[in-house]
């Protein structure tokens, strides 16, 4: 998505919430998030709307004139009878770019449940074919693993590089609860935030899964 645009989300829900509010809300720790618009309001805020169609059961989020600091986590969210707020997990990262792409990523929000394994392709200009690729925490530096070679490997994650086809690709395996959260693909000075959602092992369908806050 590039600056200035606009961006829609679709929300789905079931039958049984079909008369609850609706939340749209920002990620602000692993376990809650901030209302930005709900139904049960004036179903605009600022350049975000929502609109709830109960006869499809779901509901939309249109988030437009995008800007840089529109780059986050989302949810949505659902209230139930007793006034707790239940959140199906549906992560929408904005990563807004300007100028040339040196950097892209093919999709930077990934999820899988304990003990899976998750990977993230990215891909590079020529003229970063020669600079150097890591993958870090966010916030932590000193986490980075450096790629070296074609394959890197260290624990539980492995660093891949085809230079010919100028992919580089990161492989988490055997997920683990502490591994949610944010990460960076580095090449050269370039970064590309990518999320990582982890869920329990023991649920059905990733759908399935509720976070209460």
């Amino acid at each position: 998505v590039t600056r200035g645009q606009f961006l829609t989300i679709h929300c789905q829900y079931d039958e049984e919430y079909r008369d609850h509010v609706k939340y749209w809300c920002r990620m602000r720790t692993q376990s809650s998030c901030t209302t930005i618009v709900s139904t049960d309001t004036p179903e605009r805020r600022g350049h975000v709307s929502i609109a709830d169609d109960s006869a499809k059961h779901v509901f939309y989020v249109i988030m437009s004139e995008l800007q840089t600091m529109d780059s986050d986590v989302y949810w949505c969210g659902v209230e139930t009878s007793n006034r707790i707020l239940t959140l199906k997990i549906f992560v929408v990262l904005c990563y807004l770019c300007s100028g040339a792409v040196g950097l892209s990523v093919l999709n930077n929000v990934l999820t899988g449940k304990t003990g899976e394994n998750v990977g993230v392709q990215s891909f590079y200009s020529e003229g970063n074919r020669d600079q150097e690729k890591k993958w870090c925490r966010r916030g932590d530096w000193s986490s980075c693993l450096i790629a070296g070679g074609n394959r890197t490997s260290q624990d539980r994650v492995q660093l891949d590089i085809d230079d010919r086809r100028r992919i580089f690709t990161v492989t988490v395996r055997g997920l683990e609860s502490n591994d949610m959260g944010w990460y960076w693909i580095t090449v050269g000075d370039q970064h590309f935030p990518v999320h990582i959602n982890v869920l329990p092992a023991n649920i059905g369908r990733l759908t399935d899964y509720i976070q209460k806050s």
